[in-house]
């Protein structure tokens, strides 16, 4: 069941470079970030459906701060490999082949972070935008399309167990004369690090630069 609609952001198309736009967030634990961009099988019921429950107080860190301290990262080898910044101090944990999750070193799983991935889908990013809201309308209740571009997607959903509202943006991005998505940044938390989120993003998307 597609999620309502309620904001629409156009961006840019992005070759490698960073910059622009970003609404922000997603889940810690079940972490749909981490999954394929296809869409995920689903439990009775067959399709996640929109409930009236409240969510529940996600509690946790304060509120992600903007204008962090950045450091140099990287992601893969020669000649797919590229660098990036991301914030001082945080934790990476590598969570597969070309992909790294990085939270703070007292990150908790109702907290937030960010995650950078190698794409093979050999797709456009538009396409990869569809991909990806699909697999979230699958594996998810109450998903809400916050924000989309023809390289960016934003949404909130409904964790499960916990019952907590999560926000989720992810960004897809190009090699030079190139149109398949190589890389994928997403970022993730609750809605009162939304700010720092936006500013996490585009900081990730300016410094990302290809490697051989």
């Amino acid at each position: 069941m597609r999620g309502r609609v309620v904001g629409l952001v156009v961006v840019p198309a992005l070759l490698g470079l960073g910059g622009g736009w970003v609404l922000a967030g997603l889940d810690a634990r079940s972490d749909a970030a981490a999954g394929p961009a296809s869409p995920l099988a689903a439990s009775s019921p067959s399709v996640p459906v929109t409930t009236e429950e409240p969510y529940a107080a996600d509690g946790g860190p304060p509120a992600l701060a903007v204008d962090l301290d950045y450091r140099d990262r990287r992601l893969g080898t020669r000649p797919f490999g590229w660098t990036y910044e991301a914030p001082a101090g945080w934790v990476a944990t590598d969570i597969g082949a070309g992909e790294t999750k990085l939270v703070p070193p007292d990150g908790v799983e109702n907290g937030y972070g960010m995650r950078v991935k190698l794409v093979s889908e050999r797709v456009a990013p538009a396409q990869m935008v569809e991909q990806k809201l699909a697999a979230l309308e699958a594996g998810y209740p109450d998903v809400t399309v916050r924000g989309s571009s023809p390289d960016t997607l934003a949404v909130s959903y409904r964790s499960l167990p916990e019952n907590w509202r999560r926000f989720n943006t992810f960004r897809w991005f190009t090699r030079p004369s190139s149109t398949e998505a190589v890389v994928e940044v997403s970022v993730f938390g609750r809605e009162r690090d939304l700010p720092g989120l936006d500013d996490l993003l585009d900081q990730v998307a300016a410094s990302l630069r290809p490697v051989g």
